[in-house]
C-alpha cells in the first residue's frame, strides 16, 4: 500500500502580546483565559507564587511565565539568597568546637540554623551526643 507523503505544516500563527512577547494562538487564549484569576490571585489574596500556581493547577513556573508574558508583578515571590558555601568546611567546624551554637554559628555567617545543621549532617560530623551510637 502506497503511503501519501505528508502535507507540509502551515506555521504556527504568532500574536504580539502588549508586553512585546510573540506566543502562539492556543497559547494566547489560555492566557486570556487565566489573566482574571491570575490578577485577583496575586491583587486581591495576595498569594505567593507557588499558591496561584496550585489553585491554576499548573507549576510554579507555569505561572510566573504566565505572568512575565501578562507583565503581571507577583507581589509575594521572594527571592531567597544564596548563601556562599565555599568556605564553610574550614569555618563552621572551627566555630563549632569554640562552643557556639548552630543559631549563633547561622548569624554570624548570614544562614539559617537549619543549614548550618543540615551541612554538619551532611559532611558526617556528628556534633551533639543524642546523635551518637
Amino acid at each position: 500500500m502506497p503511503t501519501e507523503p505528508k502535507k507540509p505544516r502551515r506555521p504556527r500563527e504568532m500574536i504580539t502580546l502588549p508586553s512585546g512577547h510573540k506566543v502562539s494562538r492556543s497559547l494566547h487564549t489560555r492566557l486570556i483565559a487565566v489573566r482574571a484569576d491570575l490578577e485577583r490571585l496575586n491583587d486581591r489574596e495576595r498569594l505567593n507564587l507557588p499558591d496561584i500556581a496550585a489553585r491554576l493547577g499548573v507549576t510554579r513556573e507555569t505561572a510566573a511565565t504566565w505572568a512575565d508574558l501578562l507583565g503581571i508583578a507577583i507581589y509575594n515571590s521572594y527571592k531567597r539568597p544564596r548563601v556562599d558555601k565555599t568556605t564553610w568546611a574550614k569555618v563552621l567546624p572551627t566555630l563549632r568546637k569554640s562552643g557556639m551554637t548552630y543559631k549563633q554559628i547561622a548569624a554570624q555567617i548570614g544562614a539559617t540554623p537549619i543549614s548550618v545543621c543540615r551541612w554538619f549532617l551532611n559532611q558526617g560530623i556528628v556534633t551533639n551526643d543524642h546523635y551518637r551510637d
